[in-house]
């Protein structure tokens, strides 16, 4: 008894591998290996891919940021969505402020910037700035 229900169990599954087997070569070649161009713009639509897309621009930024001469990305914090880029936080300079937005504009990918630095400077350091 148990035999002839694995024999049977064999029998539908070989079926089954038939028939998709049967399927998946009367489909065109080139439908079947080669994603259709809505299939690729749903993919990028979805909220993985787009996770994905902002994840990789905030670690552009940072490092634009990061390389910029005369800027302390320190204490920058980058947030992006779908190309906005919000950054927030501290730099020790008021022309740090449009320092790192220029810069973080300058990645390609980045459709906005809004700016939320202040300056705040470190204690314990002498301000760079001329007195007035």
């Amino acid at each position: 008894m148990k035999r002839e229900l694995l024999l049977e169990v064999a029998a539908i599954a070989a079926t089954g591998l038939l028939l998709a087997t049967a399927s998946a070569a009367a489909q065109p070649e080139s439908t079947a290996s080669a994603p259709m161009a809505g299939d690729l713009a749903s993919a990028a639509s979805a909220p993985g891919a787009i996770r994905m897309t902002d994840r990789q621009l905030k670690r552009a930024i940072g490092t634009r940021l990061a390389r910029t001469r005369g800027l302390d990305s320190t204490r920058i914090l980058i947030r992006t969505s779908q190309g906005a880029v919000v950054l927030l936080g501290s730099v020790p300079e008021q022309a740090q402020i449009a320092l790192a937005a220029s810069a973080a504009q300058s990645v390609p990918g980045v459709a906005s910037v809004k700016n939320g630095l202040r300056v705040e400077r470190t204690p314990g350091a002498a301000p760079t700035d001329p007195p007035r």
